[in-house]
């Protein structure tokens, strides 16, 4: 993940706990989410979570057991602040 200087976007979904999901889509298909947090230090951290059945995907992806509300695993671990949790029903559960 990494720090940036601008807030996420307005199509950005409030998953709670200063978590925010935008939804990525590729040739039609949602494949996977940036998660915008917010660091220690009050600036945004953003990555790129993408699904397994991404076809874009390289490296790390998460697996999806519910799109609606959303709930992947495994958890999220910020390698640039530390911020970890998970997505479970749509919310942001700090681990």
């Amino acid at each position: 993940m990494t720090v940036v200087d601008r807030n996420p976007p307005e199509s950005a979904i409030n998953i709670g706990s200063d978590h925010f999901v935008e939804k990525v889509y590729y040739e039609g298909q949602w494949v996977g989410i940036h998660e915008w947090h917010k660091t220690p230090a009050g600036e945004w951290c953003v990555g790129w979570v993408p699904f397994f059945t991404s076809p874009i995907a390289t490296g790390d992806t998460w697996d999806v057991h519910e799109l609606d509300p959303l709930t992947i695993s495994p958890s999220l671990l910020c390698r640039g602040c530390g911020s970890h949790g998970f997505i479970r029903s749509g919310a942001w559960v700090q681990a």
